[in-house]
């Protein structure tokens, strides 16, 4: 594939629907462009410790996979974190066949899975409960 280009579409502090409860403080989104044409972005989310970063959603349009782009796309956030002094950075993917691709990509790119467990459950709201 040709070059890729990034380019800064949004930032600041992140908005309330995407804050986590561990208060993000400031999120970026940067786009994939190829040659003229969005293909794919990446937003990452800076918390207030200073040293932790998370690539929080990391997208390529499913006519570009399989390109590089997601590739590039992880090595360009982990490279701009690192420039924030940024010295922990986390993704989180999916385990299901769905995500194996993702999975080689941020294995390729030296991120390590740990084995975690989340567990869910359903939660009425107050109009459903009575």
């Amino acid at each position: 594939m040709a070059s890729t280009s990034f380019s800064t579409r949004t930032g600041g502090p992140a908005k309330p629907a995407t804050s986590r409860a561990y208060a993000a403080t400031t999120a970026a989104v940067f786009v994939a462009t190829y040659p003229d044409r969005t293909v794919g972005f990446v937003a990452i989310v800076c918390h207030e410790n200073p040293s932790i970063g998370e690539i929080d959603m990391l997208a390529v349009d499913p006519d570009y996979q399989l390109r590089g782009i997601g590739s590039a796309l992880t090595t360009f956030a982990l490279d701009h974190m690192r420039s924030l002094g940024i010295r922990l950075a986390s993704i989180a993917t999916g385990g299901d066949p769905g995500h194996a691709a993702a999975r080689r990509t941020y294995g390729k790119a030296g991120l390590v899975a740990l084995p975690l467990v989340r567990y869910y459950t359903t939660l009425a709201c107050n109009s459903e409960s009575g």
